[in-house]
């Protein structure tokens, strides 16, 4: 009879721990994207209160921005990881976690429109790039931007441009995506209203960095949106370029940190 009741109360002992750790398991907080700031300048997140916490963190790239009771945090620079979690004393929750890394790639290749290879190039939307023939009439609607000198019948690598896919300046446009070009060097794409459109402002320069807004509606800036950032790595005498990219998946999202 006693080793029953000893058994009987470790019994009771395990379960009653059992309950109390999860008692204080504290719930991941439900956050979700609620608006997009400045025209993709920053982001508004927002959650439901968690039962039984104390309050909440936020943690952007891995460093503490906030701490408090608010059940929303806004970020208007450009960030990578953004991870929100409640807290009840000195224990966490699991972080609800946003991911707005840019899709990269190196050594990707393009050939001015008289040259030998292919000139045009576009995004999926999981931001793999691909590169086209600008003969190839069957791929016209997955063109972002091409490469021409803008002299029908020539290779000029002191005169190439970055052309939008709805300018074509010997024939019809091969679609209606507005693609407009800014040059920089930040994490962020500029503002809607510093961009030139149908072409970059000059011709592409070896080891510049330049920004495309790819306005797929054509109708100024908006969540289906996206921005990139390339690099010119070389620019060949026979029209070959080489450039790196960076694709920021998030709609209508200017962040471009690597």
């Amino acid at each position: 009879m006693k080793k029953i009741l000893i058994l009987s109360g470790l019994f009771i002992a395990i379960i009653y721990f059992a309950a109390c750790n999860g008692e204080e398991e504290i719930a991941t907080p439900n956050a979700r994207i609620t608006q997009i700031l400045n025209q993709g300048g920053g982001l508004r997140f927002e959650w439901d209160p968690v039962d039984g916490a104390d309050g909440y963190r936020v943690y952007v790239d891995g460093t503490q921005q906030y701490q408090g009771t608010n059940t929303y945090f806004e970020w208007t620079n450009p960030a990578k990881i953004i991870e929100i979690v409640a807290y009840a004393g000195d224990k966490e929750s699991n972080p609800k976690s946003f991911n707005f890394t840019p899709v990269s790639r190196t050594g990707q290749e393009l050939w001015e429109r008289s040259a030998s290879g292919n000139s045009a190039y576009g995004w999926n939307s999981d931001g793999i790039g691909t590169s086209y023939s600008i003969l190839d009439q069957n791929n016209f609607s997955q063109f972002d931007f091409y490469l021409d000198d803008l002299t029908s019948g020539s290779t000029d690598p002191a005169n190439i441009y970055l052309v939008s896919p709805n300018y074509n300046a010997f024939g019809n446009p091969f679609n209606n995506t507005e693609t407009a070009f800014a040059v920089g060097t930040a994490d962020i794409a500029p503002a809607p209203g510093n961009y030139y459109t149908p072409t970059t402002q000059n011709p592409i320069v070896q080891g510049e960095t330049y920004f495309l807004w790819i306005d797929h509606s054509a109708n100024g800036w908006s969540d289906d949106d996206n921005f990139v950032k390339i690099t010119i790595n070389s620019i060949g005498s026979d029209g070959r370029v080489t450039f790196d990219y960076w694709f920021q998946k998030y709609g209508g999202l200017r962040w471009l940190k690597p």
